[in-house]
């Protein structure tokens, strides 16, 4: 009796070799395949993991390979279009089903309208449930997608690609954008999913739910059987080994370059010895030549085994130097931004802000901030948090009440959300000139300097923005929003609207690193708990508790 055969993965990609535009190499001769299962992917940022998912989704041709699929596969891009019109119906692609079947409710139905709803008479049933799922009422089918925040927009359009009944999701940074709420939905519907699951993510929470992890290094593919606190653990006691062998490489190096030392010492002084017997004529002629050519063979052979194993000492140091830099870790070098102890950095009073002309967004914000504080703001998408930032550093107007900055707004660094200081025409180092406002070639020096120290060594500062990944254009801006590494220079108030989106992994720890030498106010938006508890943050504040519905009770 035959056994039977294995199950066919739902995806797999064979010999499959992935290029930028320009013909780079992403991914060389790689292979991989996805059945009923959830795999994290991760990798620095530019490595290629998009690009993969595009072309896991046949929405973009591989240099080289197949892609195979076995039934539905979603994509869900990481960047987002702008927002057209219409409403979250349209945007989810059942606005005329959902009218075919109201008018079909009143006993108006039409031969086009049965067409048209097809064999979807449970639509809204199956909306109910879907949207409920990810956080939403049903009322949400009329809001005009304008009024939608960064993080409805995203659990939406993950709505849309759940409505094709895939079999297999690719998921491109899902929980960007999304406040707590949202990334909980996602959680759980991630748990429950039945199918294949492939999620690009720096998000450690979400990878910490992995099955797998698919690793990207160098164009190659690196399989981990389990989730992020394992891999990150076996990270960590990989490069602990790597740090112990060069360590001790370095050690035996200096070991044989002493022994050579002594060695040749040691020659210099028998020969000097043998020079001085041949000048007081104290021995025969034929005794001194002999003694001579037997010094000269033993000198010769000293320096042949003290070269070689000065050669395979140098070279053992070589190998494991390089197996220690080899993935030439991002070290984020930060300003020391230092500010007076308890001096006041800004106060807002009974402070109104308006989300446009005539339309309340927030009330009675009062609050201070004084010296080094670390301050995060929190609050669910839509709230106001990314607009109040942009009052605080003076990009949006106050309707009414005060707000005192005791720090000069020249005194400020300040990071957006989305880059948007950024211009996509310019290169990197021309986008720092622009953010400084610098010129002349010692003013390039520095800012060449302080790009290195994000990650921007030679002629990387020469891309241009629009060819950066999201975790590129952060780290941009930041160096572009900072200016400088003189701490005479370096600005004393350092605001983050959600720093860590689109960071790689790697990037997120040399941040987290960098932002705890921070030595001035820090003020920071973000839903990354793990990232706030990093910092340290010292006071919270409730964006909702501003809101006008709260306010009026």
């Amino acid at each position: 009796m035959p056994l039977p055969s294995a199950i066919p993965p739902l995806l797999a990609a064979h010999d499959l070799t992935v290029t930028t535009p320009d013909g780079t190499p992403l991914l060389q001769r790689i292979s991989l395949s996805l059945g009923a299962e959830r795999v994290g992917l991760i990798g620095p940022n530019g490595a290629g993991k998009s690009t993969l998912l595009r072309v896991l989704a046949h929405r973009e041709r591989p240099a080289r390979g197949e892609v195979v699929s076995r039934g539905r596969v979603a994509l869900l891009e990481q960047h987002r279009p702008s927002a057209p019109g219409g409403t979250v119906a349209e945007l989810l692609g059942v606005a005329d089903v959902l009218q075919a079947l109201e008018r079909c409710d009143r006993g108006e139905c039409t031969a086009q309208d049965l067409t048209c709803i097809g064999d979807r008479w449970q639509l809204r049933q199956q909306l109910d449930e879907l949207l409920a799922s990810l956080a939403f009422a049903p009322a949400v089918l009329q809001r005009e997608q304008t009024s939608l925040s960064g993080g409805e927009r995203s659990r939406l359009r993950l709505a849309a690609q759940l409505l094709t009944a895939p079999d297999v999701l690719l998921l491109d940074e899902p929980t960007n954008d999304l406040d707590s709420q949202g990334r909980g939905a996602l959680y759980d519907l991630l748990a429950q999913w039945r199918g294949g699951v492939l999620v690009a993510s720096h998000d450690r929470d979400l990878l910490h739910r992995m099955d797998r992890l698919l690793i990207i290094e160098r164009t190659q593919l690196r399989a981990f059987g389990g989730g992020y606190a394992a891999w990150a653990e076996a990270e960590e006691a990989d490069a602990q080994r790597r740090r112990s062998h060069a360590n001790q490489a370095k050690a035996e190096l200096a070991r044989v370059t002493r022994h050579a030392q002594v060695v040749r010492e040691r020659q210099a002084r028998r020969d000097a010895h043998g020079v001085r017997e041949r000048d007081t004529g104290s021995q025969s002629k034929l005794l001194l030549n002999a003694q001579r050519e037997r010094s000269e063979g033993t000198s010769a052979r000293l320096r042949d085994t003290t070269a070689r194993l000065q050669q395979e000492a140098r070279e053992g140091w070589r190998q494991a130097r390089a197996a220690l830099d080899e993935r030439d870790p991002i070290q984020i070098v930060m300003p020391a931004g230092r500010i007076a102890e308890g001096s006041c950095v800004v106060q807002c009073t009974d402070v109104a802000i308006d989300a446009a002309p005539g339309v309340p967004l927030l009330r009675q914000v009062t609050f201070a901030v004084r010296g080094a504080a670390r301050v995060a703001f929190r609050g669910p998408n839509g709230v106001g948090k990314s607009t109040l930032l942009r009052m605080l550093v003076g990009e949006h107007p106050v309707v009414a009440g005060t707000v005192y900055r005791g720090v000069p707004r020249a005194d400020w660094a300040w990071l957006d959300q989305h880059t948007w200081l950024l211009n996509p025409e310019h290169t990197v180092l021309e986008a720092h000139a622009a953010a400084q406002q610098w010129t002349g070639e010692h003013a390039k020096g520095q800012a060449r300097a302080l790009l290195a120290h994000f990650g921007f060594r030679g002629d990387l500062v020469g891309r241009r923005i629009d060819t950066l990944s999201g975790g590129e254009r952060v780290r941009a801006a930041l160096a572009c929003a900072l200016g400088t590494l003189s701490g005479d220079d370096a600005p004393r108030c350092l605001v983050l609207d959600e720093p860590t989106n689109h960071l790689d992994l790697e990037s997120l720890a040399a941040l987290e690193q960098a932002l705890t030498s921070w030595r001035g106010a820090l003020l920071v938006v973000s839903h990354d708990a793990r990232f706030l508890a990093a910092l340290g943050v010292s006071t919270t504040y409730e964006v909702a508790d501003w809101r006008p519905e709260r306010r009026d009770r």
